[in-house]
């Protein structure tokens, strides 16, 4: 698994003051977990999207903070859109033990043929496009495939 690394800044600014960060290029987020203090960070926006789009709600990102010792490994948990613009509002990371099982939701990826698709008659609909797995962080599938 590859490793994916974030450096975040502690954030000063909260509530609706945060709009000025998104003005500066910055995207306002927090970091919690279980036995863990919720911290307020923000990244800049044009480093925090290469980041999304790589690690997904599946993948461990290491993030750095000047006032950790070591890099924590998260999760990306929730990122807020702008409806409009699809520019990143809000971010959260939870972060993760590497000894202690979670719950996450994992994309399922369907593959194969689907042995009617000639058919006039027969259409495929999906009732589900992701399930709920426990297992160690480290273990987490990046998606499930099931095969048509």
């Amino acid at each position: 698994m590859e490793t994916i690394e974030l450096v975040l800044e502690k954030r000063l600014l909260k509530g609706k003051q945060v709009n000025r960060l998104r003005r500066q290029g910055l995207v306002p987020g927090v970091v919690y977990g279980h036995h863990f203090e919720p911290v307020a960070v923000q990244v800049p926006a044009r480093v925090l999207q290469p980041v999304l789009n790589r690690a997904g709600f599946t993948h461990l990102v290491d993030l750095r903070l000047p006032e950790w010792p070591k890099p924590e490994k998260a999760l990306v948990r929730e990122v807020q859109r702008d409806p409009i613009t699809n520019e990143v509002l809000h971010v959260d990371f939870f972060r993760v033990s590497l000894t202690e099982r979670i719950r996450a939701e994992v994309p399922i990826t369907f593959v194969g043929e689907f042995p009617l698709r000639d058919s006039a008659n027969a259409v495929l609909l999906y009732g589900v496009d992701s399930i709920e797995v426990e297992c160690l962080p480290v273990d987490l599938p990046e998606a499930v495939e099931v095969d048509l």
